[in-house]
């Protein structure tokens, strides 16, 4: 029977891993792939295999104790999927609050066009990813509900053209759904 590998080709940190758990709670979906990397609640990271993304796409309540645990890639297309591209990616080193040696720095930062810039830093660059990706979806959950209170109904609008998300936006003092991917209304 397959499984989940515990062998893992890319190191998770341990805040990695809860900033990641902080997107699940956030309303990051995920489906199971194979290649795909996850953590259990006692922090154990493993890789998907086919059958074990089979067993889990096809379980009752398969995701409720893994955290999905997206790599660069993955969440670099996600970042595109809602609409945001790449501006900036950063190294440098800071000083701790208090002195000491110096650390890593990574910056992040992801613009879009209707949706503005999120910033975000990290002492890796996955947790500076993840934190970008948080600020996205906590921006979204907002757009979404200003949306809503001023009428419209965001959840579940998908643009007919591309498959893109469609978020309720503010255009000349009128509100209209636009696709976070390519633009239509």
């Amino acid at each position: 029977m397959g499984g989940a590998s515990t062998l893992s080709a890319v190191d998770f940190t341990e805040k990695e891993i809860l900033i990641a758990e902080q997107l699940k709670a956030a309303g990051l979906k995920w489906t199971p792939r194979q290649g795909d990397y996850f953590a259990d609640h006692g922090l154990r990271i493993q890789l998907v295999d086919k059958e074990l993304a089979d067993q889990l796409v096809h379980s009752e309540d398969p995701l409720e104790d893994r955290i999905w645990l997206p790599t660069w890639q993955q969440g670099r297309a996600l970042l595109r999927k809602l609409g945001f591209v790449l501006r900036d990616h950063s190294e440098d080193l800071a000083v701790p609050p208090g002195g000491g040696p110096a650390e890593a720095y990574i910056g992040v930062a992801v613009e879009s066009k209707q949706r503005g810039r999120h910033v975000a830093e990290g002492s890796s660059d996955l947790e500076a990813l993840y934190g970008v990706v948080y600020r996205v979806l906590k921006s979204t959950k907002k757009e979404t509900k200003a949306g809503l209170q001023k009428g419209g109904r965001a959840q579940g609008k998908v643009c007919a053209i591309c498959q893109g998300i469609m978020v309720i936006t503010e255009v000349s003092g009128a509100w209209y759904y636009v696709c976070s991917s390519c633009g239509h209304r």
